[in-house]
């Protein structure tokens, strides 16, 4: 968004879906996800939100969760506290550009099984000039009359934030533009930041937002 590539943002949507199998180690007891203070809301959001920040920029603005009432959520799978699904409406700083945000931990996931990961995430911005769309697999870049401008593939990796690292790089590069400030670490500062995006949108469906420890042992 920074780079412009697809001029003023005029509206976006992430879509983040993953399922848990039964029996996976991050639902056996003693792990410390499911202690009182954790969440595994938390430990997965967290890296959806810093996906959404890398592609948005939204540094100087924020994410703004829309207040009370703009998140609805329900828990599918009663293993999961405090729910495992959630949609909540959201803005690129207050008044910005609108969008919205699809969550769900027991949602079967959409990519072939051949990109490992338990999560998938499809984001998708759409300014005056063209749009992008990001996924676990690949990230496309097209103008205003959807010619391919970028393409980038094979992007599986541990996290979404960071194979979407990698494509900031790969199509800056494919651009002659340079590695700017797509190649640099998650600093503390950002990490809570996002944790506090997750929060909201705890508060805006009416839960008890979490510690930031909870966060702190997310690896983004």
């Amino acid at each position: 968004r920074r780079r412009g590539a697809i001029g003023d943002l005029v509206a976006f949507s992430a879509e983040s879906l993953s399922e848990i199998p039964e029996g996976h180690p991050l639902l056996q007891t003693g792990s410390w996800r499911l202690e009182p203070e954790s969440n595994l809301i938390v430990d997965v959001a967290v890296h959806m939100v810093a996906a959404m920040r890398l592609a948005l920029d939204f540094h100087d603005d924020g994410l703004v969760v829309l207040g009370a009432g703009a998140a609805v959520a329900r828990a599918a799978d009663p293993a999961i506290r405090p729910f495992d699904t959630f949609s909540a409406a959201m803005s690129v700083g207050h008044g910005g550009a609108p969008g919205t945000w699809l969550f769900s931990l027991a949602a079967p996931r959409t990519s072939p099984k051949e990109v490992p990961g338990l999560s998938d995430m499809d984001l998708r911005l759409v300014g005056r000039n063209g749009s992008l769309l990001a996924t676990r697999a690949r990230v496309q870049l097209r103008d205003r009359d959807g010619r391919m401008v970028a393409e980038v593939k094979d992007l599986a990796g541990p996290s979404v934030g960071l194979a979407l690292r990698a494509a900031a790089l790969r199509i800056s590069e494919a651009l002659g533009d340079g590695v700017g400030e797509a190649g640099r670490l998650v600093a503390v500062e950002e990490a809570l930041r996002d944790l506090e995006v997750v929060e909201a949108v705890l508060r805006a469906v009416g839960n008890h937002p979490v510690s930031k420890t909870a966060g702190m042992r997310t690896e983004l």
